[in-house]
């Protein structure tokens, strides 16, 4: 191969390599945007009833004294499995069939870590979804209706 075109073949993988990876689809910046996807996720496997893929999207609230509010469900363990189920029911019989409607935000530090809650209307009336983030997954920890 001539220099100039190794040359060539050289400075065009330097300028792919610099470029990088794009990696997955970068993640919302702000808090309200980061909730509001990880809830519509949520929503998503609520209706697609694939509860095993929800359950480590639900805070753990369990007996285990080192996990309360620091963990997530797993759908495997036998006493996580029914809040799982339990939280799916609510977040379902809320929303119906229709489209989520966001319509406030507010976050709150409590001794638990920092609560993020989106009120959000369904066909069954207005809730607050609120989720911690663990571990780097914004996970529902509790439903409040009005």
């Amino acid at each position: 191969m001539p220099a100039t075109r190794r040359i060539g073949v050289l400075l065009l993988s330097l300028a792919l390599a610099a470029c990088g990876d794009p990696g997955p689809a970068e993640q919302p910046a702000t808090p309200q945007a980061r909730t509001q996807a990880a809830l519509q996720d949520i929503f998503a496997l609520v209706r697609a009833q694939d509860t095993a893929a929800l359950a480590p999207r639900i805070v753990y609230r369990g007996e285990d004294e080192t996990r309360p509010w620091k963990d997530v469900c797993r759908y495997d363990a036998p006493d996580e499995k029914p809040r799982v189920d339990k939280m799916a029911a609510r977040v379902g019989k809320l929303l119906g069939d229709g489209t989520p409607v966001f319509s406030a935000w507010r976050s709150e530090t409590e001794s638990e870590g920092t609560w993020l809650v989106w009120k959000v209307k369904g066909v069954a009336g207005s809730a607050w979804f609120a989720c911690l983030e663990i571990d780097g997954v914004i996970a529902l920890g509790d439903i409040d209706t009005d």
